[in-house]
């Protein structure tokens, strides 16, 4: 489904639905509010240097903006606008912690955390990849993003089925983590996307 630049996947809209059907902790609200603010980090450093949204996607991946291509920027200033989500999602931490929601404060600090793994569907993997660019052009870039995905996804899969049997099966929420990353392996990114 699309509304002018937002486009909503029913892969989406039937994860938060499981999603809000099963939370009986009343942490989705905190998970929604910590990706709005993730995502607005990413939003107010491309208006600072001038850039546009020119899609949002929501996927089972996750969300995704798609920048403009005009004007066009250094790769220093995609690997900030890149790192800027993961910043917005500390610096809300901390302001949580600090008022005493420490439910929102522990939300927003795995969500910083994860999107700063080196997959390449991540920020971290995105920032990487730029860098990989930069250093030895696309081969680097596809280099980068290869690996790192395939190391997050091995030591995901690893820790989440030792937690799981450790678990008895109760805990398989680091093995669930790792279907948006196995999702978007193999599938490039579009340029501009933080």
């Amino acid at each position: 489904m699309t509304f002018g630049r937002v486009k909503l996947s029913a892969g989406f809209v039937l994860l938060w639905s499981l999603l809000y059907f099963f939370d009986t902790g009343g942490w989705l609200p905190l998970v929604a509010f910590a990706a709005l603010v993730h995502e607005l980090g990413h939003w107010l450093a491309m208006r600072v240097f001038g850039k546009r949204v020119s899609q949002l996607s929501f996927g089972i991946g996750g969300i995704n903006m798609t920048m403009s291509n005009t004007p066009l920027i250094d790769w220093k200033t995609d690997i900030f606008i890149t790192l800027a989500g993961p910043l917005a999602s500390v610096v809300l931490a901390c302001a949580a912690y600090f008022y005493g929601s420490w439910r929102l404060a522990g939300v927003s600090v795995v969500l910083s955390v994860v999107n700063l793994l080196p997959a390449a569907t991540l920020d971290g993997g995105r920032a990487l990849m730029i860098l990989g660019r930069k250093m030895w052009g696309e081969r680097g870039e596809t280099m980068v993003a290869t690996s790192g995905t395939v190391l997050c996804l091995a030591v995901m899969l690893t820790v989440g089925v030792w937690i799981a049997m450790t678990t008895n099966g109760r805990n398989l929420t680091l093995v669930a983590m790792t279907v948006p990353l196995l999702w978007g392996m193999g599938r490039k990114q579009p340029e501009g996307m933080a």
